[in-house]
């Protein structure tokens, strides 16, 4: 997988699978955005994905069942 310079968006990447996906991303080479309802989880995650690489980890809380909480993520 080359996600070099590729900016991936990952929903419910506060943790599990979605923080394991949005790990594996960073770890190729992409800049990651990560959202979920849960800042404080967040912000957890996006710290261990620091840890791991030097490229760009944002993240931003989210609820997408909300059309608002989403056009503000994008």
């Amino acid at each position: 997988m080359k996600l070099l310079k590729k900016t991936i968006v990952i929903t419910g990447g506060g943790r599990g699978i979605g923080a394991a996906i949005a790990n594996a991303c960073s770890r190729e080479g992409a800049n990651v955005v990560i959202s979920a309802r849960s800042g404080v989880e967040l912000e957890t995650t996006r710290e261990m994905i620091q840890k791991n690489t030097s490229n760009p980890v944002l993240a931003l809380p989210c609820d997408v069942t909300q059309k608002d909480s989403v056009d503000r993520l994008f």
